[in-house]
């Protein structure tokens, strides 16, 4: 073999192999790295079946602590049943078992808990001609109106509805606030049809008591994780249009109302996507 061949190649070995060895043994992780990314990698790491895409900024907030809540319902009596009864002039006297008063006939059934603080009322005789269909105006109104007319409490400063055309009605959920941070662990809930029919109503008479205060997780945190939730479904595709610290349910403890944050958007085949991932360091 040729000498200056032999002096040529260790030349260009000792300017570019050693440094780019001493690299690699500097950045050990960038050839494990470098396979994951790769299609070999691919195989033993299958595509996600949901992705997120991002359309707002995850800003932190400037709160770092929160109160918890515990949850206690308005206690009902048999006055209080009699009441609803002649409001909805239901004939059939109130019946009673340990935990709650049944008032019905043959259109309609409100049910009372005694302890809970729980009133739901079902439509159950229905119309089904949809001749006309109001507006979301009109159906928060109607609601409204049914709610005062058991003279029953609907304090809320945000109201959710949403149009659900395969069963001709519109789903409404009122939230309340908590120290001036929406609450969406007890939100009245109803659906309305599409002629004004009160077909269902979930409505909560709840008192509130300071539990604790918890650290509160950053918003990133938050997202990190709702990654990781897996969702049923096959290559959806969620578009993130809002994400906000609020309060909900405890999926730990009943009747304890806990800070997390509200990821909501909408999903690639149809419908809206909302997850709520909490926000309390345990």
């Amino acid at each position: 073999m040729d000498v200056r061949k032999i002096n040529w190649f260790l030349i260009l070995f000792t300017i570019i192999g050693i440094p780019f060895l001493y690299y690699l043994s500097e950045n050990s992780g960038l050839l494990p790295g470098m396979l994951m990314n790769s299609t070999v990698g691919g195989i033993f790491n299958p595509p996600q079946k949901v992705v997120y895409d991002l359309n707002i900024r995850l800003e932190n907030h400037l709160i770092s602590r929160m109160k918890t809540y515990e949850v206690r319902g308005i206690e009902k009596t048999l006055e209080d049943a009699e009441f609803y009864r002649e409001k909805l002039d239901i004939k059939n006297p109130v019946k009673e078992n340990p935990t709650e008063y049944i008032i019905e006939d043959a259109e309609k059934r409100l049910i009372v808990s005694k302890n809970e603080g729980v009133i739901k009322y079902n439509r159950l005789r229905k119309n089904e001609n949809v001749d006309a269909k109001i507006s979301k105006e009109k159906a928060i109104e109607g609601v409204m109106e049914f709610i005062e007319s058991l003279n029953l409490a609907c304090h809320h400063q945000k109201s959710i509805i949403e149009d659900i055309p395969d069963q001709n009605m519109y789903h409404l959920r009122f939230v309340n606030t908590l120290e001036g941070i929406l609450n969406y662990g007890y939100c009245t809930q109803a659906n309305i049809s599409y002629s004004g029919e009160i077909l269902e109503l979930q409505c909560y008479q709840l008192i509130y008591k300071s539990n604790e205060t918890v650290s509160v997780k950053s918003i990133k945190e938050a997202y990190n994780e709702l990654e990781k939730v897996p969702i049923d479904g096959e290559n959806l595709i969620v578009d993130i249009r809002q994400a906000e610290l609020v309060y909900t349910k405890s999926k730990d403890q009943n009747f304890l109302v806990e800070p997390a944050y509200r990821f909501f958007g909408e999903i690639n085949q149809g419908g809206t996507f909302e997850y709520f991932i909490p926000a309390a360091y345990r």
